[in-house]
């Protein structure tokens, strides 16, 4: 395609969704400037976590040096400079790169970009070709939950204690520290709360032992409410003002940019817990899936957790139950299959005949 050529197709919008101007074709050429067009069309009907998602995939392009290259220039020489860069980046919680999984889908999306402005905006003849990055589903199934026995034994450990955050005074008199880092792993896990909830939440939010969790912007779009304990209510007494504001959240106190993962792992650590890489707050909302909510049913942990579908739920944390019962029963199997292999005949006065050795009655 000649750039005369392109240029004229650029100008041309049969859907009438963003009329472009001559003078500034070059900067509406760019992914940045063509994704208000693609969300509008593609995305509409999604919710804005999606969007927010494609966001990310587009300021991973930018960091990767391409933001001012023109859709009509990208080649298989770009992707790969992306994917380079992917491959290179770091991911959360301290891991040395980014997820498969995230590779996978930020590829995906930047992909299904360039198949809209082929196919819709004709702005490239062909979309370039993109590496195929597997996902290694076995691997991203195995995620740790955090047990009752280990919440326990976290909150009864002096270490709590050492943390020098948050410094916090109500009504004039000043919280230990110890007693606001109880309160927020024993309501997160209790609640099953994101940790972005557990923050958000105020006192309004609390009515006896009714705790109501609203939705957020990224999240679940429906409220729910959680009945609480007897000790959530205890600790959150040592927090509550005797007038709160308007407003006022539970759990304030940290920096808006604290390391959250590193709180949570050094609270374990020093309590003498040993986690595996990548576990987090969300290793809370796990563990009290698996220890209470599967109890009730699939629909009821479904509820809980706040999941918009129930395939959320069975995908994300039901299947490593599924997986624990098929591998005690594949263990059991085999342990009896390996059993029966080792029976040996009772000894007799006649010597076995040739093909019915093994086959008598043998010794469990």
């Amino acid at each position: 395609m000649t750039a005369a050529l392109a240029s004229q197709l650029s100008l041309f919008n049969p859907e009438h969704i963003a009329p472009r101007a001559a003078g500034s074709r070059r900067s509406r050429n760019t992914l940045e400037a063509l994704f208000p067009d693609y969300e509008l069309v593609r995305l509409s009907a999604k919710k804005q976590s999606t969007v927010t998602k494609y966001r990310d995939s587009l300021a991973h392009w930018a960091a990767a040096g391409l933001a001012d290259v023109e859709v009509g220039q990208i080649t298989t020489s770009e992707v790969l400079r992306f994917y380079r860069h992917l491959l290179q980046t770091p991911g959360r919680y301290g891991a040395e790169s980014l997820s498969d999984h995230s590779i996978h889908f930020h590829l995906a999306r930047i992909r299904s970009v360039l198949r809209f402005a082929c196919d819709k905006r004709r702005l490239i003849p062909f979309v370039p070709d993109f590496p195929q990055h597997a996902i290694d589903d076995a691997k991203k199934l195995k995620r740790y939950w955090v047990s009752r026995e280990e919440i326990e034994q976290v909150l009864a450990s002096p270490a709590l204690a050492k943390k020098r955050t948050p410094k916090l005074r109500v009504d004039g008199r000043r919280v230990p520290r110890v007693r606001w880092w109880r309160a927020i792993l024993y309501v997160t896990w209790w609640t099953a709360l994101r940790i972005s909830e557990t923050l958000a939440l105020t006192w309004s939010d609390l009515d006896g032992d009714v705790l109501t969790i609203r939705p957020t912007v990224k999240r679940s779009k429906h409220a729910r409410v959680v009945v609480l304990d007897a000790r959530c209510l205890e600790l959150l007494a040592g927090l509550r003002p005797h007038e709160p504001q308007p407003g006022q959240t539970i759990f304030a106190g940290l920096a808006p940019h604290a390391n959250l993962a590193r709180h949570f792992t050094r609270l374990f650590a020093w309590a003498g817990v040993k986690l595996p890489p990548g576990s987090a707050w969300h290793s809370l909302r796990r563990g009290r899936c698996e220890s209470e909510f599967l109890a009730g049913g699939r629909e009821y942990a479904q509820a809980r957790l706040g999941h918009r579908d129930l395939a959320t739920t069975e995908a994300s944390y039901l299947r490593e139950e599924i997986e624990r019962a098929e591998s005690i029963e594949q263990q059991r199997r085999l342990m009896a299959e390996s059993s029966v292999g080792r029976q040996e005949p009772e000894p007799t006065e006649q010597e076995p005949t040739e093909g019915t050795e093994g086959t008598e009655h043998g010794h469990n």
